[in-house]
């Protein structure tokens, strides 16, 4: 438990510690009036069970009718406070998500962090899920868990003193010892509720362990189900769907196993809950059954006692009537909190040896250079490799050298190397992969990504140069381009980016591999030649060859510049 609060401070840290949450601080406080007035008005119910009751026992008409009035008020005012109390919370937890959304978007996504998940091993899964379901749940439990505790603290406060004055004192004998106990009814309740406690967490301990294993099966059955999505096409002409089955099968018998037990153990905590609850309605007339008997209260009073004993096992019961949920609110909070943690681990990959200038010289230098995988096993070594302005350079190599991943390296997203390189500055030197990325949208939205929308005219003068003019009239439609467009046309559009982009310098990851040779000259002339880019290439046929006047050749663990 210490552990968990202490995960559970830093998190709540995050938002009540700025500026811009003291609104939602007043509106918190609030609530809690709003709470503290909604327990008073439940004492006064709980008087006016008396009143009533006594008055039905009289068979006094004229006090019913009157304790019917003051119901009806009570009532309005309760509704009135619930609704008030409901709607303030509600806009707090919208705020606090707003702003907790906003601060683990911008923690996942700083410092390329949300790529080097990717490469860790030891990752924290599925951080769409941390970030768009388990911030929800962590609000939502810790308010209504505020919020109830508080409540409960002062219901048994408020109702404590009522049941101790009606419980009276009552002689006990206990091997010929003689003893008067105060307030009996209110020892017995401690005991009630005390018993219960302890029973439902000696069952339902393991739940939050449970909870959080479930969370990353139904996760990992998700991302399973996407990547089915993702490369149907590939899977459809390999005919793998036997495979994808399996594989979805293996995941999904995961989930609903772990779920089984979960299954196992709430039942186990419903049925004493059940019968914890089913005793609670009865119970606390049967203890103060004695004070009716001997005529120390009458019908009232037995009402009066009965409610406020349900009142104070009630708040002391609280744990058990919450349990389930408490133990999903305890995995949320490790979850959220390891993933964060994880993600700050990710520094210590960008705070090594490594050094990137940028520079305004006409050339990019590689000097001392030790270029390694995630597990610090090296690549390849190079002592110097010198990129000049204005040509065209070649980098080839066997599969499996470290080409595509020198070129990550340069653009600043590989963190894993030693050594020093000089490029230009963003804005001047632009990277395009083999596979290009088109985000949903209308087709001009996909090919000027990531800039401003690029003037129509300009993008279908481009798609007619490079032989794809049957798309201009396409350029408003909004659709999934990515499954839509053959790999061919959208390297076609990467090209067209980097020709809006007009970049100095255009670094290529076989980024023209699928494309025809037509539209690779193309490519290469208007690039090179009415644009003055300088291209890197990474190639491993000499089809591309002779668009390059120098060459880098990665072998043997060793890269250097080659004839």
């Amino acid at each position: 438990m210490r552990s968990f609060f202490r995960k559970f401070v830093i998190l709540a840290k995050i938002y009540w510690t700025e500026q811009n949450s003291r609104r939602d601080l007043l509106r918190v406080l609030g609530v809690i009036a709003l709470t503290v007035l909604n327990v008073y008005l439940s004492t006064l119910f709980n008087e006016w069970k008396n009143a009533f009751y006594t008055a039905l026992q009289n068979y006094n008409y004229d006090q019913v009718v009157q304790e019917m009035y003051w119901f009806c008020k009570l009532a309005i005012a309760a509704i009135i406070v619930s609704m008030y109390a409901f709607y303030l919370q509600q806009i707090v937890a919208l705020n606090w998500r707003r702003h907790l959304t906003d601060v683990f978007i911008g923690d996942w996504l700083e410092g390329n962090r949300y790529y080097l998940l990717g490469l860790d091993k030891e990752q924290s899964d599925n951080p769409d899920q941390r970030i768009g379901e388990d911030i929800r749940i962590f609000i939502e439990k810790t308010l209504k868990f505020t919020i109830g505790v508080l409540n409960a603290l002062l219901t048994f406060v408020l109702f404590v003193n009522i049941l101790w004055t009606l419980s009276g004192v009552i002689p006990i004998t206990i091997g010929g010892f003689h003893f008067n106990l105060h307030g009996y009814i209110v020892w017995i309740a401690i005991f009630y509720s005390v018993a219960g406690t302890c029973v439902t967490h000696l069952l339902g301990y393991r739940l939050n362990a449970m909870n959080y294993a479930q969370q990353r099966f139904e996760a990992d059955f998700r991302y399973a189900m996407m990547r089915l999505k993702e490369y149907a096409e590939s899977i459809a002409l390999y005919q793998g769907v036997i495979r994808e089955k399996t594989v979805l099968m293996q995941r999904l018998t995961r989930l609903l196993e772990n779920f089984e037990h979960i299954i196992l153990k709430e039942r186990q905590i419903t049925a004493l809950k059940s019968g914890y609850f089913q005793m609670a309605s009865i119970f606390p007339v049967l203890v103060a059954v004695p004070l009716y008997m001997k005529n120390t209260i009458n019908l009232g009073g037995l009402m009066q006692s009965a409610s406020a004993f349900t009142r104070v096992t009630g708040s002391l019961s609280y744990f058990v009537l919450l349990y389930t949920e408490f133990a999903e609110w305890q995995s949320v909070v490790g979850r959220m909190y390891d993933f964060r943690t994880h993600i700050y681990k990710l520094d210590h990959v960008l705070k090594n040896e490594n050094q990137i200038f940028a520079t305004e010289k006409e050339s990019i230098a590689v000097s001392d250079f030790v270029l390694r995988r995630p597990d610090l096993q090296v690549l390849f070594t190079a002592e110097k490799i010198l990129f000049k302005k204005g040509v065209n350079t070649l980098i080839t190599g066997e599969n499996g050298v470290g080409k595509s991943t020198f070129l990550k390296a340069i653009a600043g997203i590989w963190p894993f190397y030693t050594g020093t390189i000089r490029r230009p500055p963003d804005g001047k030197i632009l990277f395009l992969s083999q596979k290009p990325y088109l985000p949903l949208g209308t087709l001009l939205e996909c090919i000027s990504y990531p800039f401003a929308d690029a003037d129509a005219q300009t993008v279908a003068g481009y798609l007619e140069y490079f032989d794809m003019g049957y798309l201009t009239d396409k350029l408003d439609k909004t659709a999934d381009w990515q499954q839509i467009l053959s790999l061919g046309e959208q390297q076609k559009i990467s090209i067209i980016r980097a020709c809006l982009a007009e970049p100095e310098w255009l670094v290529m990851d076989e980024a023209t591999a699928n494309m025809d040779s037509l539209s690779v000259q193309k490519a290469y002339s208007y690039l090179t030649e009415r644009l003055s880019t300088t291209i890197i290439s990474v190639g491993h046929t000499g089809a591309i060859k002779k668009y390059h006047a120098a060459c880098v050749h990665i072998e043997n663990g060793v890269c250097r510049s080659t004839p």
